[in-house]
C-alpha cells in the first residue's frame, strides 16, 4: 500500500468534497471550497492516489494580548475517511499544517478540537496544548423582550469593528476581515446572521447559527459588560432581544468566561495552540481565560 501526503491537485478536489461529506455530514463544502480553498494551504494523504486524509490552514488573525499582536493561522477540516482512522494520518497532516503555517509567516497555529478524545489525542501526539476556553450556557424560557431592546442583522463589516472595542482587554485572536466574512457566509447558510443588539447597559454582538429541531446556537456572544454584576440582567436582555428575529425553544450561548467560580459547571476548553514557549506562558498568565471566537465549528 503506498501512501503520500502532498498538497492537492485539481483532480483532488471530488474527493476532498467527498471526504468533507463523510467527516461532517453537512452541505457547506460548497460554500467552503469556492471561498476558502487553497491548494497550497491543503496537505492531503492519498493511498494508491486515492485521497483518503486532508486538513487545511486558514488565516485566523492576531493573537492580541499575550504581550503583543502576533499572527497566526488555524487548522480546519481535518478529517479522515471512516475505514482508515486511527492510523495515525491526523497527526501526520497536522505537523505538515503546522510547518506550512511557520513558512508561510504564521508563529502560531490554532486549533479547536471537536471533542474531548481529540483534546487528549494532540496533547499526547502533538506540540499543541490548551488556550482557550468558553462559557457555554443553555438558556429556555426567556423574560419578554424589554421596550427599549432591539437586535438587528448586521454586515461583517460592522460586525468587526464592533468586536475590537467589545474585547479589549480580553486575550483573543482578533479575527480578519476575511474570516468575519466566511462565517456571515455560514451563518446565512443556516438561516442564522451576524447580529447586534442594543439594550440599555450598550451594544452587543452575537454570531447566530440555527439548524432543524435543534436549539439557537449562538457561537459568539459578546456583551458590553464583562465581568460587571449587570451581566445576567443585559445577557437576558440581549437574547430576549434575538428572540425576536430567531423565535427557539433554547439557545445554545458561548460567551468569554466572566466568573470561573460560580460558572464552574459551564467552562469547557474549548482550543488548542501551537506556539513558541513564551507565548504560551503568557497566556497561562493571564488572569482572563483567552477567547478563541466562533473557529467555524
Amino acid at each position: 500500500m503506498n501512501t503520500t501526503t502532498r498538497n492537492p491537485e485539481q483532480s483532488d478536489l471530488p474527493y476532498l468534497r467527498q471526504i468533507w461529506k463523510e467527516a461532517f455530514g453537512s452541505d457547506d463544502d460548497d460554500l467552503f471550497f469556492d471561498y476558502c480553498y487553497c491548494p497550497d494551504k491543503c496537505v492531503i494523504t492519498e493511498i494508491n492516489r486515492t485521497p483518503i486524509a486532508m486538513g487545511f490552514i486558514l488565516p485566523a488573525g492576531t493573537l492580541v494580548g499575550s504581550g503583543g499582536a502576533i499572527p497566526c493561522a488555524m487548522i480546519y477540516a481535518l478529517a479522515t475517511m471512516p475505514e482508515h482512522r486511527k492510523r495515525g494520518y491526523g497527526s501526520q497532516i497536522v505537523q505538515e499544517l503546522v510547518s506550512a503555517s511557520r513558512a508561510a509567516g504564521y508563529p502560531i497555529t490554532v486549533l479547536c478540537p471537536s471533542n474531548e478524545e481529540n483534546f487528549r489525542y494532540y496533547a499526547e501526539n502533538t506540540q499543541f496544548r490548551d488556550a482557550f476556553y468558553i462559557c457555554e450556557k443553555s438558556y429556555h424560557d426567556l423574560p419578554p423582550c424589554p421596550d427599549n431592546a432591539a437586535a438587528t442583522i448586521i454586515s461583517a463589516n460592522e460586525y468587526e469593528n464592533l468586536r475590537k472595542p467589545l474585547l479589549k482587554g480580553l486575550p483573543h485572536i482578533e479575527m480578519g476581515s476575511r474570516a468575519i466574512e466566511y462565517q456571515e457566509r455560514l451563518c446565512k447558510l443556516t438561516g442564522g446572521a451576524l447580529v447586534r443588539v442594543d439594550v440599555r447597559f450598550g451594544t452587543s454582538i452575537a454570531a447566530i447559527e440555527l439548524a432543524p429541531e435543534a436549539p439557537v446556537l449562538i457561537k459568539e456572544l459578546l456583551l458590553p459588560l464583562q465581568g460587571s454584576e449587570n451581566q445576567d440582567t443585559a445577557t437576558h436582555a440581549t437574547l430576549a432581544a434575538i428572540a425576536k428575529i430567531f423565535p427557539a425553544n433554547e439557545y445554545i450561548v458561548r460567551t468569554p468566561i466572566q466568573d470561573k467560580e460560580n460558572d464552574s459547571s459551564h467552562i469547557r476548553r474549548f482550543g488548542m495552540i501551537d506556539a513558541p514557549q513564551p507565548v504560551h506562558e503568557a497566556l497561562s498568565g493571564q488572569d482572563a481565560a483567552p477567547w478563541y471566537g466562533f473557529a467555524f465549528d
